[in-house]
């Protein structure tokens, strides 16, 4: 369902009413202790759905006011994700590519540094909840996820012979 109305929200230039509904399902669903769950069921969606979908959760994580519980809640889900699977983070690395305009040249400075915020946010918090299994995610991830860790500034902190070749959007 949520692919679907996302894509008719990208078709029809609806995507501005969309994203605040988005960004309070992940607050609910931190509010319920289902993040991890409802961050899981995002990335299979966005999977599900291609970029109109990727397009609608970016805006929700550009979008976001760092320091508020729908933040805290997209940097939980963040995390969570990125402790899942590569499938998992490179689906939903594809909605953080569109907060931080990774595929469409530079973003402006405070929607970039907005996207990579929470992505830097979302990375410590995934390196204290899994540890060292994060690393074990991201060598599978997809080249939109190296890139937009790259971007952020974060792909240094991948160790030596990360591959970055696995699955994911095919994005």
């Amino acid at each position: 369902m949520i692919t679907g109305a996302c894509s008719y929200a990208f078709a029809n230039g609806y995507t501005s009413l969309l994203w605040p509904g988005l960004q309070y399902g992940f607050g609910s669903a931190y509010r319920d202790n289902t993040v991890g769950a409802y961050a899981v069921a995002s990335a299979n969606a966005i999977a599900d759905g291609g970029y109109p979908t990727a397009y609608a959760y970016g805006q929700a994580i550009a979008n976001a006011e760092p320091g508020s519980d729908n933040w805290r809640a997209l940097v939980a889900a963040t995390a969570a994700i990125f402790c899942n699977s590569a499938d998992a983070a490179s689906a939903w690395s594809a909605a953080i590519a569109v907060a931080v305009e990774v595929e469409d040249g530079p973003a402006d400075g405070a929607r970039q540094s907005n996207g990579c915020r929470l992505l830097v946010d979302a990375y410590g918090a995934a390196v204290q909840q899994c540890g060292q299994g994060l690393f074990t995610v991201l060598d599978g991830i997809d080249a939109t996820a190296a890139r937009t860790l790259q971007t952020c500034g974060l792909i240094d902190a991948v160790p030596a012979g990360y591959g970055g070749g696995g699955g994911g959007s095919g994005r």
